[in-house]
């Protein structure tokens, strides 16, 4: 124990690492479901323009805490979206006004 600073630590504490699930400090685990998404977004076409990259998939993983299902609903989700609103086409897109 730290007195002099306020700090105590145990063992326990020390021994769990937590990973920020960005590029370069993923867990073990963030690494093999980063795989499976890598795969998943081939699979999809997520990347049709090829644009995105591990970092763009990793956003996805944050935002549904590594939780493969709920990756593969939201990217699924995106890309459906993206067909919707006819988003790759946006620069052809011709503006008139009346």
């Amino acid at each position: 124990m730290n007195s002099w600073l306020g700090i105590t630590s145990t063992p326990k504490q020390d021994a769990v690492q937590k990973h920020s699930g960005y590029m370069g400090d993923l867990s073990e685990e963030q690494e093999q479901v980063l795989s499976v998404i890598q795969k998943f977004a081939k699979a999809i076409q997520f990347d049709k323009v090829g644009n995105k990259d591990d970092f763009d998939l990793l956003r996805f993983c944050r935002a549904r805490k590594f939780v493969v299902a709920d990756i593969k609903t939201m990217m699924q989700d995106h890309v459906q979206w993206r067909k919707d609103n006819d988003v790759d086409n946006i620069v052809n897109f011709d503006f008139h006004e009346d």
